[in-house]
Formats: C-alpha cells, structure tokens, sequence
C-alpha cells in the first residue's frame, strides 16, 4: 500500500516544475517550428526606425539640444546643493542647545525664508514656461531676482511680462529682477 501525504511545499514544487516543463516544450516548438522566411529576412518596421533616426540626427543636432537642458538642469542642481548646505548649518544652530535663544531664532526664521524662497523659484519656473519659454532658472536674493531662459533673446514686451510676474509673486521691485537669455 502507498500513502501519499499532502504538503503545501511539495505540491507547489511539483506545480512549478509541470509549468517549466510546459515552458521548455513551447520554447523548443517555437524554435524549431519557426518558418524559414521569417528566419531569413529582417522585420521592415527595423529598417524604418533605421531611416528615421538617421533623418534626425541630420536635422537636429542632439549634443547642442542637451546642453542647452544641461545648463538649466546643473543651475538647478547648484543652487539646491548650495541651498542644502546652508539648511544643514542653520539646522544645527537651531538645533543646539548651547546656541543663544536669539541666533536659535535667526536660524529658524532663515530657514522658513529659505523654504518660502525654494517655493517661489520653483513656481515662477513654472510660471515663465507657461508663458512660452522652453525652460528656465529663476534664482531670488533679498531684494532681487534673476532669470534666465531659454532662448536667443527676449522682446521688451516678453521681458516686461516676465518683470511683473516675477514682481507679484516673489515681491521683489521691477528694477531688482534680471532676464538672461540663454541660447
């Protein structure tokens, strides 16, 4: 007589191995039932994607595309490394207990500035794209702001735009506020 004792292990092991198995026989059916022709000749939608990217490489150059977006890319980089580091020093003045209650103060009060400032970049970045740009780097100090975008050259009425938008929602004075075009 023969027992057999039912295990979760072995019947899922058991499961498994019957999939393989199924597996291994419909990849040797597909390899060796594969028509001659399809073996022989490659898929056309190859030789187009082939024509097409030799037709771009022609008409835009992709090194000059990449580092006009790597410009904007390391300003932002830089200016938020630089604005780490001076979170992380102001963040053990506050958080020291021997520090004096009045620069525990200052540093608090500094890092809500820093925040408020971060905020506000990154929504006039937003701001200045929606208005046409292709990418832009908007970096506020106290009482002014500088902007640089994408682009050969800014019109009067563009610059005046920019100017305003920059004045209301970062409070900094027209004259304060910079627009650097970046080709």
């Amino acid at each position: 007589m023969v027992y057999f004792v039912y295990n979760k292990r072995t019947s899922a092991i058991i499961v498994l191995g019957v999939l393989l198995l199924l597996l291994m026989i419909g990849f040797w059916y597909y390899v060796n039932h594969m028509p001659e022709d399809e073996e022989a000749q490659p898929a056309p939608s190859v030789e187009v994607k082939l024509q097409q990217q030799a037709e771009e490489k022609r008409s835009i150059p992709a090194a000059e595309t990449v580092k006009k977006q790597e410009f904007f890319v390391d300003c932002r980089l830089t200016r938020d490394r630089m604005r780490s580091q001076q979170v992380d020093v102001l963040k053990e003045i506050a958080g020291n207990p021997a520090t004096s209650a009045e620069n525990r103060d200052y540093a608090q009060q500094e890092l809500m500035k820093i925040t408020k400032r971060d905020m506000v970049e990154v929504e006039l970045e937003k701001l200045v794209q929606a208005q046409g740009f292709q990418d832009a780097v908007v970096l506020i100090q106290e009482n002014s702001a500088t902007v640089i975008i994408q682009g050969t050259s800014v019109a009067d009425s563009e610059e005046e735009k920019l100017k305003d938008i920059v004045s209301r929602v970062a409070d900094v004075e027209p004259g304060g506020i910079f627009v650097i075009p970046k080709p």
